[in-house]
């Protein structure tokens, strides 16, 4: 009972700080971090269906974040969904021995054979006191087999072992790490290429660019692998070697985000790359797995959006030669937000508007815990502030603090309509225990809140639900005395939340009715939770099967 009411305290403190999320969000589904991966998700990649069968797919891999062995080892994990549940289907163990914390994973098609692949590259940690671990595998391939299998990778003595892999460097001991990647033909030369950047500043490498000749059906080894480009190369010059958190390519140029806030610029043109100086974008220390290249409004221009990995903003960058102009387009700070990780985007509501997703990390100053953020396109001027609108649309997954830094949004449901979908990759602060699953996050076009015609009452009001005892629906009816944004969510008797109803909708004064089946909870007590206003309002119910 002790850690009910703290969490109570907890959601409460939370409560009086949430932004007010205009639209309504709710958790479709959790998929749970598995028993040995003490140290949660890695990375995921979502939205596909490699195998063709039809049913859509979600890669997830898991990181070292913690001393608990079990998780030095890298593991990659599929899961389906089959008959609206999803499923773990097929899963592999890489020969690793001692892997650190956020691996880079993305998917493509290096050898353009039309089988898709998963392109994992696990972080290897040189430095523990007897591991032997002295130039591990970084790019491992795992291509679909081209039939309806779900495996993917090949077959070898009963486990499964990568199509093709690669040490990327031939010198023992060489810490690299490629943090954050993706797969396109950058060079235009007709062959696909991973691109990522290098998050190891003792590597010096910075980024890297590389090819493959071919990714072989039975991993034999005879595949081709060249690193076409890196910040070692002697023809590049005035790269600084810092540690590198994002990238992406826009006309002709990467952009690479340095640890210290600086944008690089790196040009390809007439067959070779060129450094461009560096430049800061104002009020931030850079971007953390958040940079997007996007097409806001449709009008044929591709922009980046990224989130301020230190200061809470969202800013817009927009070419002007090879350099960037960037605007501050979103402001979370104002919200309790000040630090975020991880992004997405997608048009999560079908108002045929973009919205931009982002996670965050938690401080001590944060107000808001394990936010999930939307930015809002609302139309109008693309860099103009007031084009957009900032809420938070989901939050205390987790009572502890941490850093939401895997984003993804992709229609993972088939229903051509994408989702959010976000975890941890680092349990920052207090250790995350249970690990935070990753969460499936849906708009809800239709709100099931009913509002009644009646009066306007005098006060706030939350009615105990009706039927009680219920099996297995129920509905909770409530009063508003003047407009205000409600959150309303159902929890078991252990503090643990099982439902969300209301999301911080903001609804006007009256009487609301909202029904609540709870076919996917066993028989119990359960509370269910009003917050409005800044308090917050508590009952009991009895469900019986």
């Amino acid at each position: 009972m002790k850690r009910f009411y703290f969490l109570l305290l907890v959601i409460s403190l939370a409560l009086s700080y949430t932004i007010y999320a205009q639209n309504n969000f709710f958790r479709k589904d959790t998929i749970s971090v598995q028993p040995l991966d003490a140290g949660g998700w890695g990375n995921i990649v979502a939205g596909v269906d490699l195998d063709k069968d039809g049913n859509p797919e979600i890669y997830g891999c898991n990181s070292n974040a913690t001393d608990v062995p079990s998780s030095f080892a890298p593991r990659l994990y599929k899961f389906e969904l089959q008959k609206g549940k999803w499923n773990l289907v097929w899963s592999t163990t890489l020969d690793v021995p001692y892997q650190n914390t956020w691996p880079a994973l993305t998917t493509g098609d290096l050898d353009k054979d039309g089988k898709g692949e998963i392109i994992w590259c696990p972080a290897n940690f040189l430095t523990d006191t007897g591991a032997v671990n002295t130039n591990p595998t970084r790019i491992a391939v795992f291509e679909a087999r081209g039939d309806t299998s779900e495996a993917m990778g090949v077959d070898f003595f009963g486990s499964t072992v990568p199509n093709a892999k690669w040490t990327i460097s031939s010198t023992p001991n060489n810490d690299m790490r490629p943090f954050h990647g993706f797969v396109m033909d950058i060079d235009k030369d007709g062959k696909n290429e991973f691109v990522y950047c290098d998050r190891q500043s003792s590597s010096g490498l910075s980024f890297g660019i590389v090819s493959v000749d071919k990714i072989p059906d039975n991993a034999d080894g005879n595949e081709k692998w060249t690193l076409k480009m890196n910040g070692k190369d002697a023809s590049i010059t005035g790269l600084n070697t810092s540690s590198k958190y994002d990238i992406v390519f826009l006309n002709n140029v990467l952009y690479i985000w340095d640890s210290n806030g600086l944008v690089t610029p790196v040009k390809y043109a007439n067959n070779s790359w060129t450094v461009l100086p560096a430049q800061k974008i104002a009020g931030t220390t850079g971007s953390f797995k958040s940079a997007q290249l996007v097409d806001i409004n449709n009008d044929g221009k591709s922009e980046i959006v990224f989130g301020g990995w230190s200061d809470g903003l969202v800013y817009l960058c927009q070419q002007q030669g090879d350099t960037l102009v960037a605007t501050q387009i979103g402001n979370f700070a104002k919200l309790g937000v000040t630090r975020l990780n991880g992004g997405g985007n997608g048009d999560l509501d079908s108002d045929g508007k973009i919205d931009f997703v982002f996670g965050s990390r938690n401080t001590t100053a944060t107000k808001v815990f394990n936010a999930v953020c939307r930015l809002q396109y609302k139309g109008g001027a693309i860099a103009d502030s007031n084009s957009y609108i900032p809420t938070i649309i989901d939050s205390l997954i987790h009572p502890n603090t941490g850093q939401l830094d895997i984003v993804a949004v992709s229609d993972v449901d088939g229903d051509k309509v994408p989702e959010v979908l976000y975890t941890s990759g680092y349990p920052r602060g207090t250790l995350d225990v249970p690990n935070i699953p990753i969460v499936i996050l849906k708009y809800n076009k239709q709100s099931a809140v009913e509002k009644e015609k009646s009066l306007i009452p005098e006060s706030f009001y939350l009615s105990q639900n009706f039927p009680n005892p219920f099996n297995p629906s129920t509905t909770i009816k409530f009063g508003l005395s003047k407009a205000t944004s409600v959150t309303l969510k159902i929890y078991n008797i252990l503090g643990e939340e099982v439902s969300t109803l209301i999301n911080g909708e903001q609804l006007s004064a009256g009487a609301y009715n909202i029904p609540f089946n709870a076919s996917n909870l066993a028989s119990g007590t359960y509370v269910y939770q009003l917050g409005f206003d800044g308090q917050i309002i508590s009952k009991k119910m009895q469900l019986l099967k």
